[in-house]
């Protein structure tokens, strides 16, 4: 990153610590919703808790963190991050599942890629376990782009209202809790999930479920922020 494209961040540190000296130093000032985009194109949401010229100390909810200041293109304190963004749906690119019926029909391959299974029954073309028992199974999906999520879709084709639970897992390879109740899915039918937007970037979903029989998953979409290099 060139010298040059860390004067605006400066400059906004430089007025903020100003206007908190302007009003008496009465309260500690305040960062709220701060966010640091990176010269990877990620952005960090977090506190700002300090910077001596060369590095920031970021606050954030997987712990505290250090960023060069070579590494920071632009900061956004206490207002809304989503700018020089853009949504992107998209659907699974790879799976891998607690088990699977075959290595072929019924495999979390399956899972992939757009619907392909048109009716509510036992479908090969759709991901199913090795057991028709009541045990706990889980199914990945990974995504071909990381984002920061606003919404998951998932298509039940077979048993629905199988899912327990579901976690988001960030490039770090960190899980997230991101749901966890009642499925109510009818077959065939999306089970979703809606959110303002996750703080950090999925790369893979993971579907939890349990039901008796054969539960069964013909397709996954994910949608999020995309954020702009």
């Amino acid at each position: 990153m060139k010298k040059h494209r860390v004067g605006p961040i400066l400059v906004t540190l430089v007025v903020l610590l100003w206007m908190w000296i302007s009003v008496g130093m009465s309260a500690p000032l305040s960062f709220y919703e701060d966010a640091f985009r990176l010269s990877t194109g990620e952005l960090i949401f977090g506190e700002l808790l300090s910077f001596d010229g060369s590095t920031f100390k970021i606050k954030t909810e997987r712990g505290m963190i250090w960023k060069e200041k070579e590494d920071v293109v632009v900061i956004l304190v206490g207002i809304n991050p989503l700018i020089y963004t853009r949504t992107l749906s998209q659907w699974a690119s790879k799976a891998r599942a607690s088990s699977q019926y075959s290595s072929s029909g019924w495999s979390a391959q399956q899972a992939t890629g757009e619907p392909n299974t048109y009716q509510c029954g036992d479908n090969s073309t759709a991901w199913a376990p090795r057991s028709k028992g009541s045990g706990a199974e889980w199914l990945e999906l990974t995504f071909g782009t990381p984002v920061y999520v606003t919404q998951l879709r998932v298509y039940e084709t077979y048993n629905s209202g199988c899912i327990y639970k579901v976690e988001f897992v960030d490039v770090y390879e960190e899980k997230h809790a991101a749901w966890q109740g009642k499925d109510t899915t009818t077959c065939p039918g999306w089970f979703e999930i809606k959110l303002a937007q996750t703080r950090y970037l999925v790369k893979s979903v993971i579907l939890h479920t349990q039901i008796e029989g054969y539960e069964e998953i013909d397709a996954v979409e994910l949608t999020g922020i995309l954020i702009s290099k």
